[in-house]
């Protein structure tokens, strides 16, 4: 499981006299911390209903599609879903999916929402 947080703009601010607590520093930190949670805390009920699956998280620090297209080249197969449009429910890829299946080094199974 690749988890990309969404962007936030840190503003910067001047140098703390002890390094790495200035109060920026703080709030980054205890957002990195919370970011690097997330995977985890999503995947502790499905690994006790499927122990025998393994799967690693991994927290990064870039664009959602870029991410995940660099994540490929490591990879045997990805799994993308759908989301569905009016009209036409699950087939629509989205952004991130249309990346994986333009730019992918392996194989995509696409799997429908629903």
């Amino acid at each position: 499981m690749l988890h990309t947080p969404a962007h936030r703009h840190v503003l910067t601010e001047l140098p703390s006299l002890v390094p790495a607590t200035s109060p920026g520093q703080e709030r980054l930190s205890r957002r990195e911390r919370a970011d690097e949670a997330v995977p985890r805390f999503c995947l502790a009920a499905l690994r006790d209903l499927h122990p025998q699956v393994q799967v690693v998280a991994r927290t990064v620090r870039s664009a959602p599609a870029h991410a995940l297209v660099e994540a490929t080249r490591d990879a045997a197969v990805v799994v993308i879903g759908t989301r569905g449009t009016a009209g036409r429910p699950g087939t629509h890829p989205g952004a991130v999916g249309h990346a994986l299946l333009h730019h992918s080094h392996c194989p995509v199974v696409v799997v429908p929402a629903g």
